[in-house]
């Protein structure tokens, strides 16, 4: 399980699995990774109305990775929510707005899924204000530093040691200005060229220890 699963469960930190600092390490190990708009949000009450949970619908309009379909419907569920005058939150994952398009990797679970690696699993798409062509986003710190991180290996460059932005508490705005841009189809790619690369090495490794 997930480091940011389990402390919102209230799991110690000492059995819980420390999350990737890649994307590409996120990409090996997520079940899903989809492009796609979120249609409904939900939140409710568990447990005899002792926990709150938020259920959220996501119309997919690219399935990078994993086996949904395009315009099919992905259930995600995140341990955070408001009902009334109670709210839970935490600044470990990612928050949902309702007609937003987004891309995000995602921990398959039997109850449906879940985000994988909390608040950096999940970013926002954008398109240009001068061409409508559409860029991918960061939406947290965490988020930002490993999509500048990926955004120099697909560029063949040195990867950045650290990351400096103005922005550093609360949600990260949308700035063509500022941000390195990656193109939504670029990087979709990307993923997609990356994913057969590591599905190829996976299977070899495979063969080779049998």
């Amino acid at each position: 399980m997930l480091l940011f699963c389990l402390l919102a469960f209230g799991v110690p930190v000492s059995h819980a699995q420390m999350l990737p600092l890649e994307i590409s390490d996120y990409l090996a190990q997520s079940d899903d990774v989809v492009v796609g708009k979120v249609t409904e949000i939900e939140s409710r009450w568990i447990q005899n109305n002792t926990k709150i949970i938020t259920d959220v619908a996501i119309q997919v309009e690219d399935p990078v990775k994993g086996p949904q379909n395009k315009e099919g419907v992905v259930h995600l569920q995140l341990p955070t929510g408001r009902v009334g005058a109670v709210g839970r939150s935490s600044p470990q994952l990612p928050a949902f707005k309702v007609d937003e398009e987004v891309l995000v990797f995602l921990d398959a679970q039997k109850k449906g899924y879940m985000v994988f690696g909390g608040i950096a699993g999940k970013y926002l798409i954008a398109p240009h204000p001068k061409t409508g062509e559409k860029y991918v986003f960061a939406t947290s710190m965490p988020g930002h530093i490993r999509l500048e991180r990926e955004i120099a290996k697909m560029h063949q460059q040195k990867a950045p040691d650290g990351v400096e932005f103005a922005n550093t508490k609360g949600p990260m705005k949308i700035d063509f200005e500022r941000r390195t841009l990656v193109k939504l189809d670029d990087f979709v790619k990307y993923l997609r060229d990356l994913d057969k690369r590591q599905e190829t090495l996976t299977v070899t490794t495979s063969k080779s220890a049998e």
